[in-house]
């Protein structure tokens, strides 16, 4: 008897796999999808090892393989391994993120009810099974739709097996178009030596520290042992230049590249520089791809029919053999940091160990590298730096006497601690200048609340109280002016009433033109026969005024 380690899809940490045994009709190899029993359900599976013993008593038998094969190699698997250990997520939430677009969710339960029972099924029930008597999805979830009788109901003709339990697995082969079924056959075939001739003439004179970094990028290409590398270069000095280069000898020697970038709106940009160097070689793939596209494109790269996948994280799990380079651009960028959903990951830490495991070379890039990488390149000397502290210019730089001299503008440390006048705010050396600010706002004096204001004020409060009329206050953003809403109530007090007597209230304080009150609207309200109005009042002392005198809120 053979036996297969199957990580399941369910949330299950320990143990990361179950084992079940292979039926002799069966023919099941590692990285191949299967569908296996767990509990009293049917699960969706990756086979991780094979193996011909194993120490139980009782082991379940696979129930169902997938024809396509084998899906997932040895280095994605030991890939989403490490994933799985490190960012302490179940190993088939890791696996799945290798698997090709829409290969997840296949296995389906559904019920299937005989007609002749259909009287006896709930209105709510009969609805959701439809007129084939028959639904796909999750039945608990079902459950909490129905009524607790129909849920009762429904237990009961389960029981009686008038409604039976089904399960199915999703065929995936019609997804696949036969041009893609011959590609996957002919996997292999298109492994042909990259040729100078395909590369295009628009050839740049690379600067010195260029230069450097290519010839000893290259060297650690073609050396087959795994290196993490750091390109520091300022903004326009040059690094895609250096990317193209070390493509280049990457494909020289017969291996592939990936390409990984922070954000999708920057794919287009980098292929159209690809694609001029290296012209039908290159692939993009990411996650807003349409569903067809983005399913087609995976089973093309399967197949070898592109050199180079660019993209965000999601291309690092592509399945491009041979892999020689990982670019990271921007490695310093948050977006490399997978968040929602599960697994959460940094895709530059698992891009290092898919590298470690390839023996292959990783390349970052940045102008402002990530802590923890500057660190590592400078200090502890784990990461070999390449620096490109220059710009490149029109001028000659291709001389060792280039310096920042050549295309730098020229930068002063001016101390405006002591320099900065208040009112022209303008330094002593005049070569920075700012707008005067804004005239000093002058304190508003508050103007006497008379005895009239105050009874007033107090009858509008009691109405609040008893709530025959409802008051609202709001402040606009940046404006002193504040507005008071008054809707009435069920004491049959009109609410234009009231909105004219704020205004009598302000407007007896004649002697301070700066506040003033406008009756500026008036409105029905949702409810039939009631009315509102809105009073502007201007002067921010107002507002504070009438929320601790008046009650209004």
């Amino acid at each position: 008897m053979i036996y297969a380690e199957v990580a399941v899809d369910a949330l299950i940490l320990e143990p990361k796999t179950y084992t079940y045994s292979i039926p002799k009709d069966m023919n099941v190899s590692m990285g191949q999808m299967v569908q296996v029993p767990l509990r009293n359900q049917f699960v969706d599976g990756i086979v991780t090892d094979i193996k011909d013993s194993a120490d139980l008593s009782y082991i379940k038998p696979i129930h169902r393989c997938d024809d396509i094969g084998v899906l997932l190699n040895s280095h994605q698997i030991y890939l989403a391994r490490w994933i799985s250990d490190y960012y302490f997520t179940s190993l088939y939430t890791c696996l799945s993120l290798m698997l090709p677009p829409g290969f997840t969710n296949r296995s389906q339960q559904f019920l299937r009810a005989q007609e002749s029972i259909t009287p006896d099924i709930p209105e709510d029930l009969l609805k959701a099974l439809g007129k084939k008597l028959k639904f796909r999805g999750n039945i608990d979830q079902l459950k909490k739709t129905l009524s607790k009788d129909s849920v009762n109901i429904l237990n009961k003709l389960i029981k009686s097996k008038s409604i039976t339990v089904e399960w199915d697995w999703l065929d995936k082969t019609t997804m696949l178009d036969d041009l893609l079924v011959q590609q996957l056959k002919d996997a292999g075939a298109d492994k042909t030596k990259f040729v100078a001739e395909n590369i295009s003439n628009e050839y740049f004179t690379l600067t010195d520290y260029q230069q450097k970094a290519v010839e000893k990028l290259s060297q650690k290409i073609e050396s087959n042992k795994f290196s993490v590398n750091l390109l520091h270069g300022i903004t326009g000095s040059g690094k895609t230049e250096v990317y193209l280069r070390c493509i280049e000898q990457c494909l020289y020697l017969n291996k592939r590249v990936i390409f990984l970038l922070p954000e999708i709106s920057l794919i287009d940009q980098v292929i159209q520089e690809l694609e001029k160097r290296f012209p039908n070689k290159i692939a993009f793939f990411h996650s807003s791809m349409k569903a067809t596209e983005h399913r087609n494109v995976w089973w093309q790269i399967n197949a070898n029919r592109f050199e180079v996948v660019v993209g965000p994280r999601s291309a690092l799990f592509t399945p491009l053999e041979n892999v020689g380079l990982i670019i990271i651009d921007e490695e310093h960028e948050w977006n490399y940091k997978q968040e929602e959903p599960n697994p959460r990951y940094n895709a530059r830490s698992v891009a290092m160990i898919k590298a470690e495991n390839l023996n292959a070379t990783v390349l970052l890039g940045s102008a402002t590298p990530d802590l923890i990488t500057y660190h590592r390149a400078k200090v502890m000397g784990s990461i070999d730096m390449f620096e490109l502290p220059y710009r490149i210019s029109d001028k000659p730089v291709n001389i060792s006497t280039y310096s920042k001299e050549n295309n730098l503008a020229d930068v002063e440390v001016v101390d405006m601690k002591d320099d900065v006048i208040r009112g022209s705010l303008v330094t002593h050396n005049n070569k920075i200048t700012f707008p005067p600010p804004p005239p000093k706002v002058q304190a508003i004096a508050k103007p006497p609340v008379k005895k009239e204001i105050m009874e007033s004020t107090k009858d509008l409060k009691s109405k609040v109280k008893k709530n025959e009329i409802k008051c609202f206050l709001s402040n606009e953003a940046d404006s002193l002016d504040c507005y008071v809403e008054i809707h009435a109530g069920a004491g049959g007090t009109e609410s234009q009433d009231w909105a004219n007597m704020l205004r009598r209230m302000y407007m007896k304080w004649s002697d301070n033109k700066n506040y003033r009150c406008n009756l500026i609207s008036e409105h029905k309200g949702e409810e039939a026969g009631i009315k509102s109005s809105t009073v502007k009042i201007e002067g921010n002392y107002v507002f504070g005024w009438l929320k601790k005198e008046s009650g209004i809120h």
